[in-house]
């Protein structure tokens, strides 16, 4: 014999709606009657409720209130039509004239497939009073043997027969989760109802839960190693970005570093660049000027060697002309020296043709010729130093004349800007750098 207590908590698996052949005529009420409830081998402490409240207008009509679902079964044969298959609950109606009727519907249940085998058809009880009592159905199981597979489960529907023939709106109670068994038309207060099979069923395998709960052990292990492991393979990403972008900043510093210093040696090629071409410039400038200088020197050089050649020819005809004035006057003064020395002569021989007389008086001319005769003479150096004298006069003024000259064609290249020197040896001229 297998028994298995009315529970109020919710199943973890079962039907969501009756499978009953029966009408439902109140669909909505209870609010909850399709959430399935447990039945384990473990009772209760405490009786819970599930109440109704009807008004069928005096007809005579049917509502589920509660699916209770067994435990998972192992495969094994349900033997068919064995007698003592019990439900029991405890029951209450509000008002005798409500006429309430337990009612109750026994099936296999498999997942995906609903009802595939009917235990105990719909069968009902007596009716019951307005005071809290145990209601027990016994009923025969349907004819047939049935295969259950593992993990299907039996499957218990509480049903109200409600034979109301008033107007009137009553309440139908039923009662389950307590810690004493109901017993048939016995009043209580702590029902626990319950579904009894008169075969020993088998569970399924201890070691099945153990394996399901093993196996969901090791799922959620595995679940939390993927969770590490998901949780590692995140920061090593993560890691892996942050290196990646260490390395891009770094990388990105490194070339900002060598695109400065690209740009610095940049800077000083262009800087150096620009110096060797203001340096080339400059030098160009100077040679241009120092070109430009030296044809200017050139330029005056020829033109003081023309002023030179220019100056040489007065010069050679003073020269020449002073040198024929010289000759002039040597020529005279031979002329006079020869003709005083006649003069002295004849005056000799007059002298000497007149002895005898007046010697004193003709040496006192005598005198007073060599007188005039050295007083020529003087005034013939006179002469000739007269002509030396403004000779030299003549050369000095022409040459101040000539050094003006050039001094003033200098002053005028000074005031261009361009330096010469008039070298004192020579007469060279030299260029004067800035």
């Amino acid at each position: 014999m297998s028994k298995w207590y009315l529970r109020d908590s919710n199943a973890s698996t079962g039907p969501t709606a009756k499978a009953s052949t029966d009408t439902d005529d109140f669909p909505s009420v209870p609010s909850d009657k399709n959430t399935a409830k447990d039945m384990t081998a473990a009772k209760g402490s405490a009786q819970v409720s599930v109440t109704g409240n009807y008004n069928n207008a005096g007809v005579a009509k049917k509502t589920f209130c509660r699916i209770f679902v067994g435990p998972a079964l192992a495969a094994q044969t349900l033997t068919g039509g064995q007698a003592n298959y019990k439900v029991g609950v405890a029951i209450k109606e509000s008002n005798a004239l409500m006429n309430l009727v337990h009612r109750t519907f026994v099936y296999v249940w498999r997942s995906g497939s609903g009802n595939v085998k009917t235990i105990i058809v719909p069968t009902e009880h007596i009716e019951h009073t307005t005071a809290e009592l145990g209601c027990l159905v016994t009923a025969t199981g349907a004819a047939g043997d049935f295969s259950i597979l593992a993990n299907d489960r039996i499957i218990v529907e509480l049903w109200w027969n409600l034979n109301n023939t008033k107007t009137s709106a009553y309440d139908a109670t039923d009662y389950y989760e307590g810690a004493t068994d109901v017993i048939d038309a016995t009043a209580t207060s702590d029902a626990a109802g319950y579904f009894e099979c008169p075969q020993t069923l088998d569970l399924a395998p201890t070691i099945y839960y153990k394996s399901a709960t093993v196996t969901e052990s090791s799922t959620l292990a595995v679940a939390k190693k993927q969770k590490r492991i998901q949780a590692i393979t995140e920061s090593s990403s993560l890691v892996t970005v942050k290196r990646d972008r260490l390395r891009l900043a770094i990388t990105e510093s490194s070339l900002i570093t060598a695109s400065k210093k690209l740009v610095y040696k940049l800077s000083q090629a262009i800087t150096e660049i620009s110096q060797i071409a203001v340096q080339k410039r400059d030098r160009l400038r100077s040679a241009i000027t120092e070109s430009s200088l030296i044809g200017l020197v050139k330029r005056q050089r020829r033109l003081i060697s023309v002023t030179e050649q220019s100056q040489v020819t007065p010069k050679k005809r003073l020269r020449k002309t002073f040198s024929l004035a010289v000759s002039s006057a040597v020529s005279v003064a031979k002329r006079q020296r020869r003709n005083l020395s006649v003069t002295v002569s004849n005056m000799v021989s007059f002298v000497l043709q007149k002895v005898g007389g007046g010697t004193q008086i003709y040496h006192v001319q005598i005198d007073v010729l060599m007188a005039s005769a050295v007083a020529v003479v003087k005034r013939q150096r006179r002469i000739l130093q007269i002509i030396s004298v403004f000779q030299i006069e003549t050369l000095t003024t022409i040459f101040l004349k000539l050094l003006l000259s050039v001094k003033n064609r200098l002053m005028r290249l000074v005031s261009k800007g361009r330096f010469i020197k008039l070298g004192t040896k020579n007469r060279k001229i030299e260029v004067v750098d800035r």
